[in-house]
């Protein structure tokens, strides 16, 4: 570039060089820089290309230090991660923890901060180590009146490098070790101290009050198991509970309305108590009133009870079963004759593959004003899983006035009423055979039935029996205990479990029944369709259509008919 004009000496005064580019330049770059420097008048003309070698030569300058720099940024990156292995536990590792750029990287962690930062990015397991170790401190912080021990695992794959001291809380951390990242939980324990033996008090100490050095603490367990529970080492509560509520729907012109009814509502209370005493207290709650359903007392020695009060007689497998288990909505229309709950004593339990319950009654269902008793008896085969049979007998002796007593229909809507001054005066037998079988969602049930008493010195019969099926659409199994919705709606989600259910049933009277009846149709036949659904665990949905049918026209409350039809729905919780 030319920056003036002006002649130049062909020789330099001092040094006598002649068209010396080092000397023309007047830079200090040869021997002559100096004199020449002087020699070389301003305004002088610097010829092409003298710029390009400077500029040059100070680009290979700045390079050499720019690559000096470098070096020295590689070796504080190699110290620095050496260093931070070292404070880690990492020294032994097989592989670096960082990766180090080359060439190195534009930026580096701009503190040490910033490398445990990024080594905890690449190191797993050292989080729930971290959260381990908070947890410690918030635990060892409520225990107050607890030594705190720390157990630090250094190497989880070496059985001898736990390090532990102290009683009281320990943690097992698998932190700092050199699995990468193998093992990733915690194993966390709890310990008591020994009580500190010391016989002076302090900042922070007392001393216990006379008397309660040796009292043992009560420690209490609650909980739900198939009901609400409370319970220590000797004694346990249970609540329990069944509410149903059934709607009714008749036919149009029939002997009977329509309506909601309130079937049942029963809380009930259970206990036991040194392992050995049971009790069970059982009130009911229905349309007509309250009444007692159970409440007795028993003994239970391995597989066997002894109960006193009031229970259910042992007779009929539609009777045992329990209420809220049961597939139909209602019992068979044979359960009418069958004992239920009674006062008396009752002796149960299991040989191995035999089932057995004996006991004696009042025979009333409740009170009773005269000496006469009632025995009973069932006995239960279970040859094979999901299949038993069985027999069950009454027999005693009863005088009690059933005059104005009803006979029901499956739907419990009255057919028949016993004529006035009907006596129940004699003996009186009742015998019954059943079966069952259970496997996976099918359930086959059924049972005879027959009954001999005497009314007002009159023999009478009458026999009876049922067949029931279901079976489970969505596969779950059906027990005696119920069945559990795998899938449980608005849960899972999904719709629960469904089952469909179908039984026929028949009551047949003998003719010496006719004098003792409002209405005597000869057979009873009984046919149910339903589907149950099987909300949850605690609710349950059953839809029912029942068809009567009478061999023998009969009429109620003035309206004569052969059959009748009902459409019934349940709305069942219990827990």
């Amino acid at each position: 570039m030319m920056i003036g004009y002006k002649a130049v000496p062909e020789t330099c005064a001092q040094c006598q060089v002649s068209d010396d580019v080092e000397a023309r330049t007047g830079f200090g770059l040869g021997p002559h820089g100096d004199c020449c420097a002087e020699a070389l008048p301003p305004g002088a003309v610097l010829e092409r290309g003298d710029i390009g070698e400077l500029e040059t030569t100070t680009g290979r300058l700045d390079a050499t230090s720019a690559t000096t720099e470098a070096q020295a940024a590689a070796q504080d990156v190699l110290m620095a991660q050496t260093q931070l292995k070292a404070l880690i536990g990492l020294a032994a590792a097989g592989e670096p923890t960082l990766t180090v750029a080359d060439p190195p990287p534009e930026t580096l962690p701009p503190s040490p901060d910033g490398l445990v930062a990024q080594a905890m990015a690449l190191r797993l397991d050292l989080g729930p180590g971290e959260m381990a170790v908070e947890s410690a401190a918030q635990r060892a912080g409520l225990a107050r009146t607890e030594a705190v021990a720390f157990t630090a695992v250094l190497d989880e794959n070496d059985p001898e490098g736990p390090i532990e001291f102290g009683p009281g809380l320990e943690f097992r951390l698998p932190i700092l070790n050199g699995n990468r990242g193998a093992i990733v939980l915690a194993d966390t324990g709890a310990a008591q101290p020994e009580p500190a033996k010391s016989t002076q008090s302090g900042p922070g100490k007392s001393e216990p009050r006379p008397g309660q050095e040796d009292q043992p603490t009560t420690e209490f367990e609650a909980g739900y198991d198939g009901g609400f529970y409370i319970k220590d080492k000797d004694v346990k509560l249970t609540i329990e509970g069944l509410l149903q509520v059934n709607a009714l729907f008749f036919e149009d012109g029939g002997p009977h309305e329509s309506e909601f009814v309130l079937r049942r509502f029963r809380p009930e209370f259970s206990g036991e108590f040194y392992d050995i005493w049971r009790f069970h207290f059982e009130p009911k709650f229905s349309a007509n009133g309250v009444e007692l359903e159970e409440a007795w007392l028993g003994l239970q020695v391995e597989e066997h009870r002894f109960i006193f009060g009031r229970m259910k007689e042992p007779f009929s497998l539609e009777e045992m079963t329990s209420q809220r288990h049961m597939d139909m909505l209602n019992f068979s229309i044979l359960n009418q004759f069958v004992p239920a709950e009674d006062h008396g004593i009752t002796v149960f339990g299991l040989f191995d593959w035999l089932e057995y319950g004996v006991g004696f009654y009042n025979g009333t269902g409740g009170d009773d004003t005269t000496s006469d008793k009632d025995g009973a008896i069932r006995l239960v085969i279970h040859p094979w899983r999901g299949l038993q049979f069985g027999g069950s007998a009454t027999f005693g002796r009863q005088d009690t006035d059933i005059s104005g007593g009803e006979l029901n229909t499956e739907a419990r809507v009255p057919w028949a009423e016993f004529e006035p001054g009907t006596t129940i005066d004699g003996e009186r037998v009742r015998w019954g055979a059943e079966a069952a079988f259970l496997e996976g969602p099918f359930a086959l049930t059924t049972e005879i039935m027959g009954v001999r008493q005497e009314l007002n010195g009159t023999a009478v019969h009458l026999t009876g029996g049922y067949l029931q099926g279901s079976y489970v659409l969505t596969g779950e199994d059906k027990t005696w205990k119920g069945i559990q919705p795998l899938r449980p709606f608005l849960r899972e989600p999904d719709w629960g479990a469904w089952q469909l259910v179908a039984r026929w049933s028949r009551l047949s009277l003998g003719d010496e029944f006719s004098p003792f009846l409002t209405n005597f149709p000869k057979t009873i036949d009984s046919i149910t369709f339903g589907v149950n659904w099987y909300v949850n665990d605690h609710v349950k949905v059953k839809l029912n259509y029942l068809r009567t049918i009478y061999d023998r026209s009969i009429t109620v409350d003035g309206v004569r008919h052969d059959d009748e039809d009902v459409v019934m729905v349940q709305l069942q919780v219990h827990f």
